[in-house]
């Protein structure tokens, strides 16, 4: 009697430690991501070339922008096998480009990059957050009766 009073308390606590506000909030929302093209617009926007080199290294590319300026190019390419061998593979490109115009200030800048922007609900996590926490439950008046 008394190691399953010592059980049942154990597993409570854990469960206990489960549904607490700040695991319970992991266990129910996922990180969430935002473009930050418009941020770095704001921040570079005026600057010189200078200072983007400066900040982010010698460019993967400069290109003729069409009016006579340039564009820095920043990019990042990645690549992996599918599942099945026999597929192409996925490639992904991350970049931030840098539009510079004659002068060399930055007149504008675009950008596919994200960053983290706080966390939002999820619904699968719930859901086995919610199997989980029924199993437990269940292990707890099983080990008890």
């Amino acid at each position: 009697m008394r190691g399953s009073i010592i059980k049942f308390s154990g597993l409570c606590a854990l469960l206990c430690c489960l549904v607490s506000c700040a695991a319970l909030e992991k266990l129910v929302t996922a990180p969430a991501y935002a473009p930050i093209e418009e941020q770095l617009t704001d921040e570079w926007y005026g600057r010189a070339d200078t200072d983007i080199v400066l900040a982010y290294g010698t460019p993967n590319r400069v290109i003729d922008d069409g009016l006579g300026g340039f564009v820095y190019v920043y990019e990042e390419v990645h690549s992996e096998l599918a599942a099945s061998s026999n597929s192409r593979p996925l490639v992904y490109r991350t970049y931030t480009e840098f539009y510079l115009d004659t002068e060399k200030t930055c007149y504008n800048v675009r950008s596919n990059r994200l960053a983290e922007d706080g966390r939002r609900f999820s619904p699968l996590r719930t859901l086995g957050t919610t199997a989980v926490a029924a199993g437990l439950v269940y292990a707890i008046v099983a080990l008890c009766l």
